[in-house]
């Protein structure tokens, strides 16, 4: 088992940005002001979006500085990028909490630097309790090979980052930060390495100190609902049921197709290499809809209109159904769906027998299937 520093920043990245911040002092105002100064063309294209929903707004850059107004139930982490189109490429990339408050992102010899904002002052005090263990551990993380000693002190790391968050949480349970942060540890797989989670248990145990607020927040929400969801089934084991809307209101359950193969598709409308695979999966699904065969698309869209469009668009003939919310949907959470495309094979005993297969690969697969029948 091996942890170096390369794995070490992206660990970082995935769960809090790293990104250095000033303190900014919490207002009550009810609506976000933010002002970016970047040293950027003039019409750089501004793109700020919700990390967790992937709503989008847009400006430009002038003079140096861009500016976004809004108004926000809750803070959350948004990215943004200024958009290099001739070089394809971004002249910055940022990510910062939101929260109704005025929101300076400056900056300066190559850094960016955030203010205004108390769930991103939050987000800075675990980075700075984070490095003092990437420091304490370093010797070890920047290790290529390993020896038993020095594996029990990857252990002992381990151990060490592991008590630093849940610590960390519990004596902030008012935060909203440590709620979204809360949210992104049910996402099985957001962890560069796997023994850096925090198990279902560890979850739950931090859970139950988080005040009324931030219980009740969408993200204690996702958290609460994770928590009561049953272990996340593997190839060879039952599925797990779920009922979810289709295009127009109607609830629809997996065990409604029960006695079918049912090859259930995890996708979005924002998902490029998702919606690539779609005319594939139409001539797959006209091959084997004889053949006891039900494709049923699951989107994790967080904006229903945007996926009814897909829908129509990409004229996707089979049972569509949403369940919003992105990494950390119902659906998401129930079968740990980490990136998209995802998918799994489920055969007429409701046992799942493919997970993330290509459509090229399921099209042989079945056709071979079938053919011995």
């Amino acid at each position: 088992m091996k942890i170096n520093t390369a794995l070490q920043r992206r660990i970082c990245t995935v769960l809090i940005g790293c990104i250095p911040i000033l303190a900014g002092a919490q207002t009550t105002q009810s609506a976000f002001s933010i002002t970016g100064k970047f040293t950027v063309p003039d019409s750089t294209v501004v793109v700020m979006e919700n990390v967790d929903t992937r709503e989008q707004d847009s400006t430009y850059a002038m003079n140096g500085a861009f500016h976004f107004q809004g108004h926000l139930e809750y803070p959350a982490l948004f990215s943004f990028r200024g958009l290099d189109y001739e070089q394809q490429r971004y002249f910055f990339y940022v990510q910062a909490f939101v929260e109704n408050a005025n929101i300076l992102i400056e900056e300066k010899d190559g850094t960016a630097n955030v203010k205004g904002s108390a769930s991103q002052d939050d987000k800075n005090a675990l980075i700075a309790k984070l490095r003092v263990v990437w420091k304490e551990f370093d010797a070890v993380l920047n290790l290529n090979e390993y020896r038993h000693e020095d594996s029990l002190q990857l252990e002992k790391y381990i151990e060490t980052y592991k008590a630093t968050t849940t610590g960390f949480y519990k004596n902030n349970p008012d935060s909203y930060f440590t709620g979204h942060a809360l949210m992104i540890e049910t996402i099985r797989g957001a962890k560069a390495h796997k023994k850096l989670e925090l198990s279902k248990n560890e979850i739950r145990d931090v859970y139950s100190a988080l005040t009324d607020k931030i219980k009740n927040s969408p993200y204690g929400q996702a958290v609460k609902r994770y928590i009561t969801l049953p272990d996340v089934p593997e190839v060879g084991e039952p599925y797990s049921d779920f009922a979810l809307p289709d295009t127009k209101g109607t609830t629809v359950k997996l065990s409604d197709f029960k006695g079918k193969y049912i090859f259930v598709d995890f996708w979005a409308s924002w998902c490029t290499a998702c919606r690539a695979q779609s005319p594939r999966l139409k001539s797959l699904h006209e091959k084997f809809r004889s053949n006891n065969v039900e494709v049923i698309g699951v989107s994790i869209d967080s904006n229903r209109d945007a996926w009814i469009k897909a829908v129509e668009k990409d004229e996707l003939t089979w049972i569509n159904l949403l369940s919003p919310g992105g990494r950390s949907s119902e659906v998401s959470q129930r079968y740990g769906i980490n990136s998209i495309p995802d998918n799994l094979l489920i055969n007429p005993d409701g046992v799942i027998v493919k997970r993330n297969i290509k459509p090229e690969t399921l099209e042989q697969y079945l056709a071979g299937l079938f053919s011995k029948q």
